[in-house]
């Protein structure tokens, strides 16, 4: 809230829309390389940068 822009690098983020797409042949393929259980732990995680962006404004705001 301050205005301050932040930037986190080697923070990556993935498409839920994307991964809905993929065809059956791509997620089977990615399952089993374990790849496909990380991609909806990052999925997971990204719900909770608002929160933490939230919470650091909070704490900003009460100085």
């Amino acid at each position: 809230d301050d205005g301050e822009r932040l930037v986190l690098e080697g923070l990556y983020t993935i498409s839920r829309d994307a991964l809905a797409e993929l065809d059956d042949v791509a997620v089977i393929g990615l399952f089993r390389q374990g790849d496909l259980a990380l991609a909806q732990s990052v999925l997971g995680s990204q719900q909770h940068l608002s929160r933490l962006a939230r919470l650091r404004n909070d704490r900003l705001v009460a100085g």
